[in-house]
């Protein structure tokens, strides 16, 4: 199985003033700021339909295709609950017929959990990450390969 990194850029997306923290409370603007970065990208235009992105999600990179067989991925921190998204994750995978499955087996490796993404056009060496960090928000890793 190939994994993906994650960089850990400053950058910061804007926002509308409150996000979600991880216990349900509201951050202020200029801490989600802080927290979750200022570069706020686009969704892009080959994020898996229904792909459960939380609201909050900042985006600060998407890569595009430049391999064959083409290879995406997108890099977003949230504050939302890291056992919700996790959840939210597998039931995505299970209502687009989609395999979505804990790689680690239950298990954490530090702040990392990792899930395999197979089916639905996608090669089994994709995956999704949720990175909890010590600043107090999440990383996603959404690393994609079309299958050939």
């Amino acid at each position: 199985m190939a994994l993906c990194a994650a960089c850990s850029g400053s950058a910061s997306p804007e926002t509308d003033g409150t996000a979600e923290a991880a216990q349900g409370k509201k951050v202020a603007g200029g801490e989600a700021d802080r927290l979750l970065g200022a570069v706020n990208l686009p969704k892009p235009d080959w994020l898996p339909k229904g792909f459960p992105l939380p609201g909050d999600a900042h985006i600060y990179s998407v890569t595009k295709p430049n391999v064959t067989p083409a290879a995406y991925q997108l890099q977003a921190r949230t504050l939302a609950d890291g056992d919700k998204l996790f959840a939210d994750m597998i039931r995505w995978g299970e209502d687009q017929g989609i395999s979505v499955t804990d790689a680690l087996a239950g298990r954490e490796v530090g702040a990392t959990r990792v899930l395999e993404v197979s089916g639905g056009g996608w090669a089994g060496v994709s995956s999704i990450q949720i990175q909890d960090d010590a600043s107090g928000y999440r990383r996603i890793v959404l690393s994609l390969q079309k299958a050939e």
